[in-house]
């Protein structure tokens, strides 16, 4: 396994180069730096948290749910894929994703404090740039039906997140009634 090879495929994918993210897809030996990069960009999330909470349960806790969402969300844009037509198997769009995870590094700017809200900004809408355009090539959807797994998995993103927020609302008022019942 040439490393430096994916180094430079990730970097290809997060400037958008269609063609390396293709090559990637087909590409069985970039399976293990996938994953790499995946460990190495949830390490940076890690890092942050800790640096930004001072916490290690926090880190742990952050660390948890990362993978969970990855994971989570890597599957339903597959399923939503599927379900939007693409024949393509799961790990034709996990390596170049996970390779995009390389930009992850960026991530570290949001501990500077004057350009963490820009930074911020930036990652965000650069990740859903790289994303519909992944999910574009390696599923081999049209324009539209990218859009619209795109959309749909976002959507099923803040659905899950307003159902966790309900049940923690409910188990914390479920501990603590006093704090919240009329005096």
């Amino acid at each position: 396994m040439n490393f430096l090879h994916y180094i430079k495929q990730a970097l290809k994918i997060i400037i958008i180069d269609k063609k390396a993210i293709r090559e990637v897809a087909k590409d069985k030996k970039a399976t293990v730096p996938a994953i790499i990069f995946s460990i190495i960009g949830l390490l940076i999330y890690a890092y942050v948290s800790f640096v930004k909470k001072s916490s290690l349960g926090g880190i742990y806790l952050d660390f948890l749910l990362s993978v969970l969402m990855i994971v989570g969300m890597l599957g339903l844009i597959h399923l939503l894929a599927r379900l939007f037509g693409s024949k393509d198997k799961f790990i034709h769009f996990f390596r170049p994703i996970m390779l995009f995870s390389l930009f992850d590094i960026i991530y570290l700017l949001v501990l500077i404090p004057k350009i963490s809200v820009l930074t911020s900004i930036i990652f965000l809408i650069w990740g859903i740039i790289v994303n519909f355009v992944v999910i574009k090539e390696a599923y081999r959807l049209s324009t539209g039906r990218s859009i619209g797994v795109l959309v749909l998995s976002f959507l099923a993103l803040i659905f899950i997140f307003i159902m966790i927020s309900m049940v923690v609302g409910m188990i914390f008022f479920a501990q603590n009634p006093a704090l919240y019942m009329p005096k």
